[in-house]
């Protein structure tokens, strides 16, 4: 947990306020690395937004939408990052593309959206994330980062991602 201080310090010392999508990809870096997520996780900006891609295999059992219970104080830990700063979060389920096979959903699109509400419900509710700054979107197989012919390139696009869009000026 020091570490993690010491390297948000820093972030704040080398890029300034929060709201920088630079300083934020860094402090959100520094969060991945200090919960051994790095190489599960990435961080990625672009045009201003941050995206946080979390492997599913970090916070689900395969064919569930229930958060494991190592991985929530995780993402509790990692809602302090996120509404520190005056960005919307938006919560992206994805699937590879093999059929979903089990009762308990239909579809990918039901697995990835279910998966999604899941963790915004549970910041909303026990980490107290403003309900106007975040939001759920199930995107099944439909934005794959690999190649779906191969089990690693499946395992990388099974993943939620965190993406964190400035809030525009009203």
């Amino acid at each position: 947990m020091a570490r993690l201080v010491f390297l948000l310090i820093s972030s704040l010392l080398l890029y300034g306020s929060h709201a920088s999508a630079q300083g934020l990809q860094v402090e959100a870096n520094a969060y991945l690395q200090s919960q051994n997520l790095a190489g599960s996780a990435q961080v990625a900006r672009k045009e201003g937004t941050v995206t946080i891609s979390i492997a599913e295999a970090n916070l689900f059992q395969p064919g569930s939408a229930d958060v494991r219970g190592d991985a929530r104080q995780k993402l509790l830990d990692l809602a302090d990052l996120l509404t520190a700063n005056p960005y919307l979060i938006r919560v992206e389920g994805h699937t590879d593309n093999v059929p979903i096979r089990g009762a308990q959903f239909r579809s990918n699109w039901q697995l990835s959206a279910t998966r999604a509400a899941n963790i915004v419900e549970m910041l909303v509710r026990e980490q107290k994330v403003p309900p106007d700054r975040i939001s759920a979107v199930g995107l099944a197989d439909s934005r794959p980062v690999a190649d779906n012919q191969t089990a690693a390139g499946r395992a990388k696009n099974r993943r939620i991602a965190i993406v964190l869009e400035p809030l525009s000026e009203k």
